[in-house]
């Protein structure tokens, strides 16, 4: 059979490689160098160039660099023009928002005068109603948090499940833009509860097994007038509940657990 793919797709395929290529360079030992997954013989192609820059600046953060979006302007003028460089600007503040102390747009303001405009409408928009109550009195049980976490970086979209304790969102990534599932408190949190829920974090993100859902991310997200919440950011596997899925007539459950 004649294959249909063209040109366009042969270089979208080409592009996901590379990227792939990069995000498993970062995972193993030493520092990947982003130019040695663009083409050497021809200009690199602008998508994959901004992707690359985006995962680069996502790696970084988390391995405990101090990346500024000046540096890859730098290195590739192609990243100045719109919307570039203001897509990797607003991954920047994100990221500071969840690996650094955070800051705020005037500090981007000062670091691009030229686009203090851009940059002051990007990251200054309007900010969503939380509908949250203070504490109440020792020994009240806790009121529910009545929205979902606002999480530099990420896209809360919907509710997937929810515990005794914890709740759990389907999210975006938007740096990495991948889909993730992200489990938080439910309630208004209490000393008790949050130290629980950051024992169950650490505890699931020691683990390294392929059939335990790996964690990517803990922190904590604020709310104002209460205490923060924790959360962690989980890989998503679709598909529901296990609740849903009965395992079968005969089946040894707690062998299915060791497997």
């Amino acid at each position: 059979m004649q294959s249909t793919s063209t040109p366009a797709d042969s270089l979208r395929s080409g592009c996901e490689d590379a990227i792939r290529r990069f995000e498993d360079a970062w995972r193993r030992p030493g520092r990947p160098d982003l130019a040695d997954f663009l083409p050497a013989d021809t200009p690199p192609p602008t998508d994959l160039l901004v992707e690359l820059a985006h995962v680069d600046l996502e790696f970084r953060f988390r391995t405990g660099d101090d990346a500024r979006v000046e540096e890859y302007v730098a290195r590739f003028p192609a990243l100045a023009a719109d919307p570039f460089l203001l897509d990797l600007i607003r991954a920047e503040f994100a990221l500071r928002g969840r690996h650094r102390p955070p800051v705020t747009p005037d500090d981007f303001c000062r670091r691009f005068p030229d686009r203090a405009g851009d940059i002051a409408a990007l990251l200054s928009g309007p900010r969503r109603p939380h509908g949250l109550t203070p504490t109440l009195a020792e020994g009240t049980p806790p009121p529910p948090l009545t929205v979902p976490p606002r999480l530099p970086g990420y896209d809360v979209l919907d509710e997937l499940g929810r515990g005794g304790m914890g709740v759990v969102y389907k999210a975006t990534d938007t740096i990495l833009r991948r889909t993730v599932a992200v489990k938080t408190l439910g309630s208004v949190p209490g000393s008790e509860s949050r130290a629980r829920f950051a024992r169950e974090a650490e505890a699931i993100a020691a683990l390294d097994h392929p059939h335990i859902v790996p964690v990517y991310e803990v922190g904590e997200w604020t709310v104002p007038g209460m205490p923060p919440v924790p959360f962690y950011v989980m890989k998503y596997y679709p598909g529901g509940s296990l609740d849903a899925a009965p395992a079968g007539a005969g089946t040894d459950v707690r062998a299915q657990a060791r497997t």
